[in-house]
């Protein structure tokens, strides 16, 4: 059972990693790296020219002493994946993005005379006024609006396009399972404890600082593995945040699972352990616990099967 444990750890692990790469690659793509404030142009009334407009923005980030970016997709040059420019260039700072192959085109002032005024704009100091940008474009004609980006739904959209609502629901209650039949195995061990004066909070933190050690190691041994992976196919853009997401991630994961082994001790510990040997009390919860568990295995492989039908009939 510890190897049937390890392995779906380190599966849960690797798992962690794989949608927080792709999260982050759906993220780097809709906004640009460390942006405090995007701000999307939707109209322009033309009353003024071009030109005009965009001299007004150099302008006034000159005059706020801040940076304004510029960003369109490119979609005529494949050697190119994003088209920047940098409004009062004097403070502009590197843009690292994840994919360190992606590459940024920085326009020239002919070039970004051929852009549509509409678009994404981006602003990365943290104390900018972005109502006072906003009003100030309104003077010119220019409709927009400062919106924030919605990482949840990204999130959402990530599980959702990978198909793993059902994988990752089945793996939580895997644990649940495991931690029952972990009880089930050693409840005589812990109920001969408990009956010797064990305290139900020492049986559950024994061990603590071996569990601590494996679940450090496990991090540690996931930042070494998943840095190198990263280097190796060039996704090295805002490495530090990265990793401090990934160890937030398994952090929750581990407290997660800690709160569902918590739950089956309770589950289990419970019980009036002095009136089961007297036999005055039956084990109608642990066979209770045995049966839910193994109706809810069944529901989770009809939710498979049902969903595998579906595709396999898409598919044709």
């Amino acid at each position: 059972m510890k190897w049937f444990k390890l392995i779906l750890d380190v599966t849960i692990f690797i798992l962690i990693a794989i949608l927080l790469f792709v999260y982050t690659y759906k993220e780097n793509q809709e906004i640009l790296p460390d942006t405090k404030y995007p701000i999307a142009v939707t109209d322009w009334n033309k009353k003024y020219s071009k030109n005009e407009i965009y001299k007004r923005i150099n302008q006034f980030a000159k005059k706020e002493n801040v940076a304004i970016y510029k960003s369109t997709s490119n979609y005529t040059n494949k050697n190119v994946d994003k088209d920047i420019y940098v409004f009062n260039k004097s403070k502009a700072t590197t843009i690292t993005p994840f994919n360190a192959k992606y590459n940024i085109h920085y326009l020239s002032d002919d070039e970004l005379l051929k852009k549509d005024i509409k678009g994404s704009y981006f602003v990365k100091d943290k104390n900018f006024d972005v109502s006072k940008f906003i009003n100030f474009l309104k003077e010119y004609g220019v409709t927009a609006e400062s919106y924030k980006i919605d990482h949840m739904m990204i999130a959402v959209g990530v599980i959702k396009q990978m198909n793993i609502v059902v994988p990752l629901s089945a793996l939580l209650i895997v644990y649940f399972i495991y931690y029952i039949f972990e009880k089930n195995i050693n409840f005589k061990t812990y109920a001969i404890k408990y009956l010797h004066g064990f305290t139900l909070r020492k049986i559950i933190f024994e061990n603590f600082s071996k569990k601590c050690t494996y679940w450090v190691t496990l991090i540690i041994t996931q930042i070494l593995l998943t840095t190198s992976v990263l280097w190796i196919l060039n996704y090295t853009g805002n490495l530090d945040l990265f990793i401090l997401r990934l160890v937030l991630l398994s952090c929750l994961f581990i407290l997660t699972i800690s709160v569902i082994n918590l739950w089956t001790f309770l589950m289990l510990l419970n019980l009036n352990i002095a009136n089961m040997i007297k036999g005055k009390q039956h084990f109608k919860t642990i066979r209770f616990i045995n049966t839910v568990c193994k109706s809810i295995l069944l529901v989770l492989i009809a939710s498979v099967m049902i969903e595998n039908t579906s595709v396999i009939k898409d598919l044709k």
